[in-house]
């Protein structure tokens, strides 16, 4: 049951074999990362100070991993930078780099997937 709960083990055995044929064995979890598994902007092309729906889903094989999103762009703003779906506010004309980042929270240490996307600000 314990190996179950802790998802993906990787198990080792060192020293020699105790007088009772003991050995000790080492438990270590791999961590795996989230990855993004869509990531979208509607419409593609909007005004300057215009804005565009986007939005990004994301899945984690590890069972109870918290997973954080975070937008940024090359210019420009966003309502709510650090949920999964916003919106995107086009800051100066062009085109603009969108690009979204989740994270989950395994301790000891985080892992992360991102992508970009571009959007036109006429």
């Amino acid at each position: 049951m314990l190996l179950a709960a802790l998802g993906a083990v990787v198990c080792g055995c060192s020293g020699e074999p105790g007088p009772e044929g003991e050995v000790a064995i080492t438990l270590t979890t791999e961590d795996a990362c989230p990855r993004l598994t869509s990531w979208l902007a509607e419409p593609l092309e909007t005004s300057v100070g215009g804005t565009i729906e986007v939005s990004a889903s994301a899945v984690d094989r590890d069972k109870g991993d918290h997973l954080s999103f975070l937008w940024s762009a090359s210019a420009g703003h966003f309502t709510q930078p650090r949920v999964a779906a916003t919106h995107y506010s086009c800051g100066g004309a062009g085109t603009q780099t969108i690009t979204v980042q989740v994270s989950d929270d395994h301790a000891p240490a985080s892992c992360s997937d991102a992508r970009s996307m571009t959007v036109r600000c006429d």
